[in-house]
């Protein structure tokens, strides 16, 4: 699912995980941008954690895309992964790799 912006990001996560039927988890990894218009990307996780919680789903993989190196240390505070744009082509495919 593709998001241009931090709302529809939230409200998709949200809907998918709220009409999901069976005890798969829909979501292995979630990649969001730093600097997502309209809602800040941590808030974005914080506000559907509790979901997947509720549903016993293992919360997915996380990676937040920066173009600021500067943001890596409050980035991996709260998810998995920190990439910079422009992206290493390298070390995303070896996160998805590691992605189960």
């Amino acid at each position: 699912m593709i998001a241009s912006d931090g709302i529809q990001a939230f409200m998709s996560i949200r809907t998918t995980l709220k009409n999901y039927q069976t005890n798969l988890n829909p979501f292995k990894l979630i990649i969001l941008d730093y600097s997502l218009p309209s809602m800040n990307c941590f808030s974005i996780i914080r506000q559907n954690l509790p979901l997947f919680q509720k549903k016993d789903f293992k919360v997915p993989k996380i990676i937040i895309l920066s173009e600021d190196s500067n943001n890596e240390e409050e980035c991996l505070r709260e998810v998995d992964y920190f990439l910079q744009k422009p992206v290493d082509i390298k070390a995303f495919l070896h996160i998805l790799q590691t992605t189960n």
